[in-house]
């Protein structure tokens, strides 16, 4: 993880994550950023001091809503237009979000965004963006 979020550092990359915590259970938000903070980040030569999941997190949307709805949030919040946003999910259901022009990126739910996913996820996504940079320009 701490690979992948200095990859991002002073890339403009923002760490978000997203979540449908299940209604029924009463603070599931407060249990979700629970679970967050105890996955330790190990030290890194970089990142000396051990760091949590919940410390690279810039926002975090849990609550029972679909991923549009936390997308639309995402949004509201930060300013960043769904085009300059990637998503990477284990549910292709989840992929709805490519409606509204979000990224979607799917990923092996038993190996999660790797290094080589993410850092392909940023290759395609950049080529798309110098698409849309030229369509523009015309």
């Amino acid at each position: 993880m701490h690979r992948l979020i200095d990859s991002s550092t002073g890339s403009g990359v923002i760490v978000i994550t997203t979540a449908h915590s299940d209604h029924k259970i009463t603070n599931s938000f407060p249990r979700a950023k629970q679970v967050l903070s105890l996955l330790r980040l190990l030290p890194t030569p970089d990142h000396p001091i051990p760091t949590t999941f919940a410390d690279a997190i810039a926002h975090a949307e849990i609550y029972p809503s679909s991923k549009r709805a936390h997308f639309r949030t995402l949004a509201e919040k930060t300013g960043i237009d769904y085009a300059d946003m990637i998503f990477f999910d284990d549910e292709l259901r989840n992929s709805e979000v490519t409606r509204m022009g979000v990224t979607f990126v799917l990923v092996n739910e038993d190996v999660g965004v790797t290094m080589d996913v993410f850092l392909d996820a940023l290759t395609s996504f950049g080529k798309e963006v110098k698409k849309r940079m030229l369509t523009i320009g015309e």
